[in-house]
């Protein structure tokens, strides 16, 4: 108490320099408790990334196996080689997910490019919404009924289909689209068929199933969820494969409208994701028979615990049924890697400046310190000829720094508050430059069991580039925050109270006397 005391009265007495050591005490202090602020908050944003877009892995035929590919006489084209590894079926989704913990959902999807019509045979009209990227490639399309087309995904789940799963699609109205040969057991328990907006395949309308499209689309073709579409092969693909255009139409129902909350691009305006539709295989096969057979693109996996991502995809790389060589286990991380790199670099910047902040406060302190003992140093002589110890005058000087510290980290914590975000922001534009963005895509395509490609291919597949906004921090002063920032403050002025004392430590009494006069 008499420490306190004797220190309150020094800081009053000596108010000019009470005033500087304040100063230079809330400068430090400020730019640290900002730079904490910063990194939580870029941590915070770190996680909320890998909770959207992390915690995924794909289960993909294996094209670069040679033993998966062979020569097939094509009709009326030759021989060509094609894909003849096994097909990805919706079962293993199931049987997966029963073999390993800690999967919350899958999604198998394969793609095609079909034309929309109404009913009564009128082609839906389409939006452009600039997201073509190949004007070029858009005009050479356009001829016949191929410039009609979407993009059609037959999944088994559509809410883990990867564009809603990672947020970049949104289910505005209506019901997610679910294969029922494809439900989960918790999916099946109490539900019927339509339910959980699964397809209602074989209905006595001659509805094949049902699906989800845009809610643009639907405005600008005057459609509601309940409306009956039909989904058919382009000409010039039914005349390849040896059909006709009225065999492959496929009637389904409109059970669900979406909304995209990221920027999409397509090859052409016509594949963009305003565009697009999602169904099941049942109703892609009936447009284009074969498809079944062949399999689904690619099967995605969803984690309940983003950070055990590998951990699971490792385990089931290793299942039995996985060997052979057919299929590849992959973990897709681009979409967070993209979003999080500012971020990372956010966080080296700061713990730079955080390091230099304390770096240059504590040499500054240790010069004003010294200075400040030094002036004293006839004061500590006289006491120490009273009998008070080096260490008992050291803990004195220490008080006094500490109480000066205290007020200035005090009022650090409403400037913080004030200049966080804005600094926040700042470095982070700056941790953005150079960086380049990414896009979600689909997996690579494949040459069917009739010669020709199917539309899944990362260049006719539309892609989205993830939303810069999902990497954008908030910063808040907590107390966690202020209790880091009253740690390092007070062992950054012991040290440096410390430091300079070490000449008083080192001298005796009557040295200090006899120097003074």
């Amino acid at each position: 108490m008499r420490s306190i005391t004797l220190a309150l009265r020094y800081i009053w007495r000596k108010r000019g320099r009470t005033i500087s050591l304040l100063l230079i005490l809330l400068v430090v202090a400020t730019t640290t408790l900002t730079g904490l602020a910063v990194r939580d908050a870029a941590a915070d944003a770190q996680q909320a990334i890998r909770q959207a877009l992390g915690g995924v892995f794909t289960i993909e035929q294996d094209e670069s196996n040679p033993e998966n590919w062979t020569n097939r006489q094509i009709e009326g084209m030759g021989y060509q080689q094609v894909f003849a590894g096994k097909p990805i079926t919706a079962e293993l989704c199931g049987r997966v997910m029963a073999q390993v913990q800690g999967i919350r959902g899958c999604d198998a999807t394969t793609e095609q490019v079909l034309v929309p019509e109404t009913t009564d045979g009128r082609t839906l009209e389409l939006i452009d919404d600039g997201s073509g990227t190949d004007p070029a490639s858009e005009q050479a399309f356009s001829t016949d009924d191929f410039g009609d087309t979407v993009t059609v995904i037959g999944g088994t789940d559509s809410r883990f289909d990867a564009n809603f799963a990672k947020g970049y699609l949104v289910l505005a109205h209506g019901e997610p689209v679910i294969d029922p040969a494809a439900r989960t057991r918790t999916d099946r328990d109490g539900s019927d068929d339509d339910a959980d907006g699964g397809t209602g395949v074989g209905t006595d309308d001659g509805v094949v199933g049902d699906v989800l499209i845009g809610s643009q689309l639907a405005e600008r073709n005057g459609l509601r969820i309940g409306d009956t579409i039909v989904l058919r092969r382009a000409t010039v693909h039914a005349q390849m494969s040896g059909t006709s255009v009225e065999q492959t139409r496929t009637p389904v129902r409109i059970v669900g409208l979406f909304d995209q909350t990221a920027k999409s691009s397509a090859l052409t305006s016509n594949w963009s994701m305003t565009n697009a539709m999602f169904t099941t295989m049942d109703v892609v096969d009936h447009s284009r028979e074969g498809t079944a057979e062949e399999g689904f693109d690619k099967v995605s996996f969803y984690v309940t615990d983003p950070e055990r991502t590998a951990d699971i995809a490792a385990r089931v790389q290793a299942l039995d049924e996985l060997s052979g060589g057919q299929y590849v286990v992959s973990q897709d991380t681009a979409d967070a890697d993209a979003v999080s790199e500012p971020l990372r670099n956010l966080d080296a910047l700061v713990l730079a400046l955080v390091v230099l902040a304390l770096a240059a406060g504590m040499v500054i302190l240790c010069l004003v310190l010294a200075s400040r003992v030094k002036e004293r140093m006839h004061e500590s002589g006289v006491l120490l000829s009273l009998g008070f110890g080096r260490w008992a005058i050291l803990s004195q000087y220490l008080v006094e720094a500490a109480l000066v510290a205290v007020v200035a980290f005090a009022l650090s914590v409403p400037i913080g508050a004030m200049i966080g975000q804005f600094v926040g922001d700042g470095l982070l534009g700056m941790s953005r430059a150079g960086t380049g963005g990414g896009s979600a895509g689909t997996g690579g395509g494949l040459t069917s069991k009739d010669g020709m490609t199917v539309a899944n291919s990362d260049m006719m597949s539309p892609s989205f580039t993830p939303n810069a906004d999902m990497g954008s921090i908030h910063v808040v002063i907590d107390g966690w925050t202020i209790a880091g920032l009253y740690g390092l403050g007070l062992a950054l002025v012991a040290v440096s109270v410390g430091l300079s004392g070490m000449v008083l430590m080192r001298r005796r009494p009557k040295d200090i006397l006899a120097a003074m006069s």
